[in-house]
């Protein structure tokens, strides 16, 4: 029998929800938008990504920044944009 990784399966199914909801907000032509996460769940993002909502990127952060204040996470963005 074939063994799976719950965990995995869990993940996977959490990027591509982002995805969804990142091409949901990336519809309008003015928006434009970054994408932080661990590399390989941003890999997976990636995936599922539409086309429209690709060019509307501005930066992809391949870094864990869970559990840090938005305080922390501000500074670790200013500090990424040096």
């Amino acid at each position: 029998y074939e063994q799976t990784d719950w965990h995995q399966r869990k993940e996977d199914e959490f990027a591509k929800d982002m995805a969804e909801l990142f091409n949901f907000h990336m519809t309008d032509d003015t928006r434009k938008g970054v994408l932080i996460a661990p590399p390989k769940v941003l890999g997976t993002v990636r995936e599922h990504l539409h086309p429209d909502a690709r060019s509307r990127l501005i930066a992809e952060i391949d870094k864990d920044y869970a559990g840090r204040s938005a305080l922390e996470l501000a500074e670790l963005l200013d500090k990424h944009g040096d």
